[in-house]
């Protein structure tokens, strides 16, 4: 149902003069509306007891400054009138209406649009002085100021003329309440203006605000002024190009010790940065039909909302593939792009993104399709998480892509969580590495959004400091003692551990996701609810710890950008330019339990574009072992030679650099590099200057 209310008019009158009461303002006859020129108008037939009919035309004038009702009584001739009476009183005014074409009467009333929305009301008089009333024995009676409104689009919208479009959907319901109020400070009265029935407001349209439950919560809302975004500019970095910070902005300056200013947006609107919102589309808080009504529940529940729910489930879960749901996603995703120039969004809950209102998965749902193809989020990056907050689970899933939708990896988690546990298949690992073709073989790495910690589930510190029973699904390890240790080989343990997750979150084809928090050591005591995250304390920012892993995590994002040939690709690297090995150079055990060990020599692609091109190769060992593995390097083209550019178990500021002596070891014309336990080691092959 749409309804439709005029553009604020001048200031009313302080007093309004006739027999008539404010909400019909006294009448002033004037020629007949031109209502084929009206800009706006509302068109009205009734039926009259007699079997004849009446038209009425209802337009603004002056911008909404007034009003025009144009009255045609077709086949009266001469001998009838109007009689204008007020909405429930027996008093009217008698109007004397004017012959028109076709033997019709005609009369055209002006009103002040000061007062409106209100109702006129009339009835007919034969030539004998008897009142002729509808076939249902009531006033004629016309809404002006406020009437049938367009049903599209949803929601407010304001037209060129100032006038303003209520529209709602709901296929069962009867009527809507549209609470209206003045902003702080302007007086008058606040109504809450009900539409009831299928054609025109009825007499008790007028409701003392005061009667309607949370009227004043409704007052409260703030009209904010829009945001100058200035220097504000979309980097559009393709895909293979991010590394994400996933933060929770709340948390993340909350805390007094970040010192951040009140006008901290207009600090980094100018900054060539991408914005990336999370969202949740799947579900709301309104509870089920035994809670109070505070959204679209009220307005047609049965088509924003699955009927069954989820079994245990408090929230209200939508039905996301319903026309309308999907229609109301799909303008505030819109809203968020145009307006607050966001670059894109992740779906939390995506799994029940492709469900129908039975719970089964569909092979096309009809949101994820539009999203994908819509002319303005096509542009954006869309990526499917597939954690749901509802039942608390976290596992991948087939999810229909188009070739335009990423995902957040959680396979990825899971197995770099299993090998530096040293539970996993070195297969596994090896698949990851290569950007998790299992997963993304018609779409390539770059749609693949890889992380070892989030926000949900252990953070990266603790990963390493707790394994208790009740964190099987974590696969963490405590390294040798649970929880907060001064055991000195212990902390050093998990420091190791802390730099191999981010090492192989790295130089994993993907794009690496960082966890908020975790380049300082954030701690959430082992527990992996996100409502247990505490606000980020910046004052930790100044310790050892946090420049060290600050400054790792830089050095491996500056080699990924110096190394796009080999980390940001859009499509997966040839068979024949990567080559695993075992310890020494066999073929890897891969299907071998107990093997924690595994090498990977990537030899790049050629530019066939540049004459005599040459890029470096790359060696990088993994070993989750508790005892050092002695590591055969491949033997290279004469004239070079291997740089070890990063060994996770050497001490800080040694351990990574670009710029690093061979330190290599020379055997029966091969090299071998002794990889300490619980280390990652990588080398890069360079011409040696003659």
């Amino acid at each position: 149902m749409a309804y439709s209310l005029p553009a604020p008019p001048a200031p009313p009158p302080a007093s309004w003069r006739g027999g008539l009461p404010p909400r019909c303002p006294p009448p002033r006859c004037g020629p007949l509306l031109a209502r084929a020129a009206a800009a706006r108008s509302w068109r009205y037939r009734f039926r009259t007891d007699d079997d004849g009919v009446v038209d009425v035309a209802v337009a603004g004038k002056d911008g909404g400054a007034g009003y025009a009702v144009a009255v045609e009584v077709p086949g009266r001739g001469r001998e009838g009138g109007l009689v204008l009476r007020a909405a429930g009183s027996g008093e009217g005014v008698p109007l004397a209406p004017a012959p028109a074409p076709g033997g019709a009467l005609a009369a055209e009333l002006s009103y002040d649009g000061a007062r409106a929305p209100f109702h006129v009301s009339f009835l007919l008089a034969d030539a004998a002085g008897a009142k002729v009333r509808t076939h249902r024995g009531t006033s004629f009676r016309v809404p002006v100021g406020v009437g049938r409104g367009r049903p599209a689009p949803l929601g407010l919208s304001l037209s060129e003329d100032g006038a303003a479009n209520f529209a709602v959907y709901s296929k069962s319901a009867k009527g809507v309440v549209l609470c209206l109020f003045h902003g702080r400070g302007a007086g008058g009265d606040e109504r809450a203006r009900p539409v009831i029935g299928n054609f025109v407001p009825d007499d008790t349209v007028n409701v003392d605000g005061h009667s309607v439950p949370s009227i004043r919560c409704l007052a409260s809302l703030e009209n904010a002024p829009g945001y100058n975004w200035g220097r504000d500019k979309h980097p559009c970095l393709p895909l293979e190009k991010l590394v994400v910070y996933r933060a929770n902005v709340d948390l993340f300056t909350k805390d007094k010790s970040s010192g951040l200013p009140d006008n901290v947006a207009s600090t980094f609107s100018g900054l060539a940065a991408k914005v990336l919102l999370e969202v949740v589309f799947t579900h709301t808080a309104e509870g089920g039909a035994e809670c109070q009504m505070m959204s679209i529940r009220g307005i047609d529940g049965s088509s924003y909302y699955i009927a069954d729910g989820i079994v245990g489930c408090k929230a209200s879960v939508l039905n996301c593939n319903h026309p309308v749901t999907q229609k109301l996603i799909l303008d505030s995703l819109r809203h968020w792009v145009l307006d607050f120039h966001v670059d894109g969004f992740s779906f939390i809950n995506a799994p029940f993104l492709v469900r129908d209102p039975g719970g089964d998965g569909l092979p096309r749902p009809p949101l994820l399709e539009a999203i994908a193809f819509d002319p303005v989020l096509s542009k954006t990056k869309i990526i499917a998480d597939p954690w749901s907050p509802l039942d608390i689970s976290n596992v991948q899933f087939p999810f229909p892509h188009w070739k335009r939708w990423a995902e957040i990896n959680t396979r990825f988690s899971m197995d770099v969580h299993k090998f530096l546990k040293g539970e996993a298949l070195i297969s596994d690992l090896a698949t990851r590495l290569c950007g998790s073709g299992d997963l993304f073989s018609s779409r390539g790495p770059a749609f693949s959004f890889n992380y070892v910690s989030r926000n949900s589930g252990l953070t990266l510190v603790d990963l390493v400091s707790f394994s208790s029973d009740e964190l099987g699904s974590e696969f963490s390890w405590n390294c040798g003692e649970e929880g907060p240790s001064e055991n000195n080989a212990v902390l050093q343990t998990r420091l190791r551990q802390i730099r191999s997750f981010l090492f192989i979150l790295f130089v994993s084809l993907g794009i690496p996701v960082l966890n908020m928090g975790d380049e300082c050591g954030h701690s959430a005591a082992g527990s992996t609810s996100y409502k247990d995250r505490g606000p980020l304390n910046w004052k930790a920012m100044k310790t050892m710890f946090v420049k060290e892993v600050t400054g790792f995590i830089s050095f491996l994002s500056a080699l990924r950008s110096r190394r796009a040939d080999i980390f940001q690709r859009r499509e997966f690297l040839k068979l024949e330019n990567i080559h695993w090995y075992g310890s020494d150079l066999s073929e890897p055990r891969w299907e071998d339990p107990t093997s924690n060990f595994l090498c990977m020599h990537i030899n790049p692609e050629l530019d066939e574009n540049v004459p005599d091109s040459v890029r470096d190769d790359l060696y990088i060992c993994f070993n989750a072992n508790e005892e050092s593995v002695s590591a055969t390097l491949p033997a290279l083209a004469e004239g070079s030679m291997w740089l070890r550019l990063v060994d996770t178990s050497l001490a800080f500021p040694g351990f990574f650099s670009s710029e690093s002596s061979p330190k290599v070891h020379q055997v029966l014309g091969f090299f071998s590099y002794q990889v300490k336990a619980h280390s990652c080691v990588l080398f890069e092959s360079k011409r040696v200057l003659s």
